[in-house]
C-alpha cells in the first residue's frame, strides 16, 4: 500500500473556509476558535492538509 505525501496541517473555519482563524480560549473543556473573516466563533474548526504552494492535497 502506498502512502501519499503528507504536507502542512492547517485550520480553516467550517462557515466561510478561510485560513483566518486563531485560538480565542482554550482550558480543560477544549479550545473556542475565532474566525476573522466571518466573525464565526466555536469549537469546531476544520484541519486539512496543504502543500507547499498552499493548495488542498487531495
Amino acid at each position: 500500500m502506498r502512502r501519499r505525501p503528507r504536507g502542512k496541517r492547517i485550520l480553516v473555519c467550517p462557515q466561510c473556509q478561510s485560513g483566518n482563524i486563531v485560538q480565542e480560549a482554550g482550558s480543560i473543556t477544549g479550545a473556542v476558535y475565532h474566525c476573522r473573516n466571518c466573525q464565526y466563533i466555536g469549537a469546531l474548526v476544520l484541519e486539512i492538509e496543504v502543500d507547499e504552494d498552499g493548495q488542498p492535497l487531495r
